[in-house]
């Protein structure tokens, strides 16, 4: 499995910053449950980081067994201590092994939010598939061209965001997969979401964004310095994201 990108995940920035995308979260997920014909009983919550994730699709389907799995510990200890009582289950391991645990037609969503890219070529349909129920789906969401543009970023990191994200490229989504039996669609659902400025800034100046790595200290202190002058309390932002689901067709 490739490591992530960023050289250290700090959860707490995390936790702090995407908190205030719950809502949004909550209402991505009901878009691809109205395409679903089905209840489904078994959900795995691929590369769940503190488990905003994993709770959207709680809130969504409550009557699901739901597991949330990502390879960084810290990010599951804090997952862990944000949902006591929850019926929700964390596991901190590496993504191949999790599949290794989950039975042949065993379940029903696999999710992968905002992660795919960490695993793309090592993970691919042709490994999830075979774990779908009859009627399972896979479903990736993955950030548009326009939600990036929205975000206030050094303009190295903007080009970056930009060519990353730059068209629907359900072509090459799990590119070495084999699509037998499996049937693609591809929604998408965006909204505005504002967000403390001071909590932003924060986490651009600990790098914990995509392409933020690319960046020395030096650079970015002068980018946020030119942005505090600015004195703006919150930054808001136009978070979307493409859905797409590869139905199972056993």
């Amino acid at each position: 499995m490739a490591l992530k990108t960023i050289q250290q995940f700090d959860s707490e920035t995390y936790y702090k910053l995407f908190s205030h995308f719950n809502s949004y979260d909550r209402k991505l997920v009901s878009v691809f449950k109205s395409l679903l014909n089905f209840e489904p009983s078994c959900i795995l919550d691929l590369a769940c980081g503190v488990g905003f994730s994993t709770m959207a699709l709680e809130a969504n389907f409550p009557n699901a067994r739901i597991t949330g799995v990502d390879i960084d510990a810290n990010m599951i200890e804090l997952a862990q201590k944000g949902l006591p009582g929850s019926n929700l289950e964390f596991q901190c391991c590496d993504i191949s092994l999790a599949l290794d645990n989950y039975p042949v037609n065993s379940t029903d969503i696999i999710f992968v939010k905002s992660a795919y890219h960490y695993f793309d070529h090592q993970v691919t349909l042709s490994h999830l598939q075979p774990k779908l129920s009859n009627h399972g789906v896979v479903v990736v969401a993955e950030r548009t061209s326009r939600s990036a543009a929205s975000y206030p970023l050094p303009d190295i990191v903007s080009s970056y965001w930009k060519d990353i994200f730059s068209e629907i490229r359900e072509n090459q989504r799990f590119k070495a997969a084999d699509l037998h039996n499996v049937s693609l669609s591809v929604t998408c659902y965006g909204e505005y979401v504002t967000l403390p400025s001071e909590i932003y800034y924060e986490t651009v100046k600990q790098k914990q964004l995509v392409g933020i790595w690319m960046l020395n200290t030096d650079m970015v202190d002068e980018w946020l310095s030119n942005q505090l002058a600015k004195k703006v309390n919150t930054i808001t932002v136009f978070e979307e994201f493409w859905l797409y689901l590869y139905k199972s067709s056993k």
